[in-house]
């Protein structure tokens, strides 16, 4: 048998909830004219048989009664309700055969009017089921025809004169009438049932539409966290019930680290998958009552009244960073990254949740100024340090494209023979009105902001600018050697970069060396290790700059091939008088020979250095014993110098 469809299935449920709405008041009905009969018919009928026909019609209507009241009570459990709908219908039938039954009373020939008093009744009886049974086509034929066929045995058994048979022929066609009409009656009540739940549906559908809506607005697509406009209502709620209950509240400002490379580099599904893990991990680290917003890109907020300590948010916070730092897999590749973290208390940080967002958003700042995978907590300080920081990048992002910026060339010298070898470009920045920014400070905030790779095409354009303006004028070049940003390096932008400016100023790029930090090698093996080999294709020679403070494995100087190191200048200065850096600097010299790679030291500041490197073993420095940085202009003074073999240094070592 085949099932029948939920939506067939709430129709028929309808068509019940109908019946069970009329059949009270026809079986109210009913009693009252069964009274009426019983009243009529007990003078020429005998007794028993009218009080057991009585009895019957009462004990059958009680009983329909208690089988509606348990149809209403199941009507949210419609198996159980579909499961009474046979008890109603056959109800019905066994009522239209009791009332039927006065049709197959005995009566006198002579007298018409007892049977004429039934045939009205029973005329009655159908007329009023058509009307009470409507909306259920099989109780009210059932009903109907109980009485039909009793008509027709009644007329079968009839041996009356003919006035007495067309009487009971026009009941029974009466009856069958009231048949067909009540089917038309069904056809426009199914129609009102349609049009009801039609009606039903599509208000249900605008509620949930709504809801949906309503849901959507106030909450992310993407990870399915509540977005701003939730976090403005829910924080409300979380700082009125933190003041009536004396708690404070915990606003932790959550930026991912590198999710812009990992964005950029593999794409933006593998970006939306780090954000939804790191919507789950956030979620999982919180109890239910905290609240998790995404405030949009890689920013999120947790509010919480769970920390009331110092010691207590710093727990929080930790578990947050050690969940973010846990490695993901996504399409067979392993993707790390950590959050930085800003936080301000309610109420000493702020009484609102717009001062709060602002401190906390100032915290972050602070933290990801130090380094990624920190926190902080907001101090009135970071007031004054954040608008010097943000007065700062809008001036530099000003200054990219403009003489603001512009190179000093520090020379390299051979510590043996004097000679110039090489020379590496340092960035400077000269403000209108703060004069001279350290670069300490002005390329930590384009690495932050975003203008790294474009001050880094600016290098480079420089560079070759400045090779060519050399080469016209027929003096000795040396290798350049250029600071290469870890964002430049891993997104490969330096290749094309320095294509572009040595095809366009006719250098050849085997004149550029690439200087990268040992915090380069550490990121991304393999990506790193791609953008180095092109490098190397077109004769660029790469060096690692301030080597010895970045913890490198030696594995990463092996495997990518290195061509040079840069020993720190922290080492290199205090050298003369502390053994221990003296025993540092001795041991890089003897990896880098170790591997057949060159080595220079950085800070040859005296003419003791030079003589305890040239000890060790180490043969090329750089420093403002050696030469001080100097312009474009001075360098090529120096360099022709250096043609004409009449160099300072080796001057000063004659």
């Amino acid at each position: 048998m085949q099932q029948e469809q939920p939506a067939d299935q709430q129709v028929r449920l309808e068509k019940f909830r109908l019946l069970a709405q009329t059949l009270p008041q026809s079986i109210s009905f009913g009693a009252v004219l069964a009274l009426t009969v019983l009243a009529v018919l007990w003078r020429t009928q005998p007794p028993g048989l009218l009080l057991g026909w009585f009895a019957a019609h009462v004990g059958l209507n009680l009983w329909r009664l208690s089988v509606l009241r348990r149809f209403r009570r199941l009507q949210t459990n419609v198996a159980a309700a579909m499961r009474l709908t046979l008890a109603i219908q056959g109800g019905c039938a066994v009522a239209g055969l009791l009332w039927g039954l006065l049709a197959l009373l005995p009566y006198a020939p002579e007298d018409l009017s007892t049977p004429l008093f039934v045939a009205f009744v029973l005329a009655g009886v159908t007329a009023g089921g058509a009307t009470a049974m409507a909306s259920e086509i099989v109780a009210a034929l059932a009903f109907q025809f109980a009485i039909f066929a009793m008509l027709a045995l009644h007329l079968l058994r009839s041996e009356g004169d003919a006035a007495y048979q067309a009487m009971s022929f026009s009941a029974l066609l009466y009856t069958l009438f009231m048949a067909l009409w009540t089917n038309r009656m069904h056809r426009n009540a199914v129609a009102a049932i349609h049009t009801q739940l039609d009606s039903t549906r599509r208000e249900q559908q605008l509620k949930e539409q709504e809801a949906r809506y309503r849901n959507l607005a106030h909450h992310d697509t993407l990870t399915g966290l509540p977005n701003r406009l939730s976090l403005q209502v829910r924080m409300s709620e979380l700082l009125a019930h933190a003041t009536a209950n004396g708690l404070g509240v915990a606003v932790i400002y959550i930026d991912l680290d590198r999710f812009k490379d990992i964005n950029d580099l593999r794409g933006h599904r593998c970006g939306d998958a780090l954000l939804q893990n790191a919507a789950r991990r956030l979620r999982d680290c919180v109890r239910a009552t905290d609240l998790v917003v995404r405030m949009g890109g890689d920013e999120f907020i947790v509010a919480t009244t769970e920390a009331q300590s110092t010691v207590q948010i710093v727990t929080m916070v930790e578990r947050i960073a050690a969940s973010l730092e846990l490695p993901l897999l996504y399409d067979g590749e392993v993707l790390k990254t950590s959050g930085s973290m800003g936080i301000a208390v309610y109420p000493e940080h702020g009484a609102d949740l717009e001062q709060l967002l602002k401190n906390a958003d100032i915290a972050l700042y602070q933290a990801k100024a130090t380094g990624r995978g920190n926190h902080r907590f907001f101090a009135n300080s970071m007031s004054v340090e954040l608008r010097e920081r943000i007065f700062l990048e809008q001036e530099l992002a000003r200054a990219v494209g403009t003489a603001q910026l512009y190179l000093e060339y520090q020379p390299l010298f051979d510590l043996t023979s004097g000679r110039l070898t090489g020379l590496e470009a340092l960035l400077r920045w000269h403000h209108p009105e703060r004069g001279l920014v350290s670069p300490k400070v002005f390329i930590s905030i384009a690495e932050h902001c975003g203008l790294i790779e474009a001050i880094g095409e600016d290098v480079l354009r420089m560079v070759c600018r400045d090779l060519q303006d050399w080469q016209r004028a027929g003096v000795l070049l040396v290798p350049v050697a250029v600071n290469v940003s870890p964002i430049q390096l891993e997104r490969g932008s330096v290749v094309e970069s320095l294509l572009v400016n040595a095809r366009e100023h006719q250098v050849s790029p085997s004149l550029l060396q690439i200087e990268i930090t040992e915090t380069a090698l550490m990121k991304d093996t393999g990506r790193v290790a791609a953008t180095l080999h092109r490098l190397r294709e077109l004769g660029v020679k790469i060096l690692i700059d301030d080597f010895g403070i970045g913890f490198s494995s030696l594995n990463h100087l092996k495997n990518l091939a290195i061509d040079g190191l840069k020993i720190d200048q922290s080492f290199v200065s205090d050298m003369i008088d502390d053994e221990r850096d003296a025993a540092i600097v001795s041991a890089i010299i003897g990896i880098a020979k170790s591997l057949n790679i060159s080595v220079l030291a950085e800070g040859v500041d005296s003419p003791g250095h030079v003589e305890r490197l040239l000890g060790l073993g180490c043969d090329s420095g750089q420093g403002f014993f050696l030469h001080q940085p100097v312009p474009a202009q001075e360098c090529a003074r120096l360099l022709m110098r250096e043609t004409h073999d009449q160099s300072p240094l080796r001057q000063r070592s004659a």
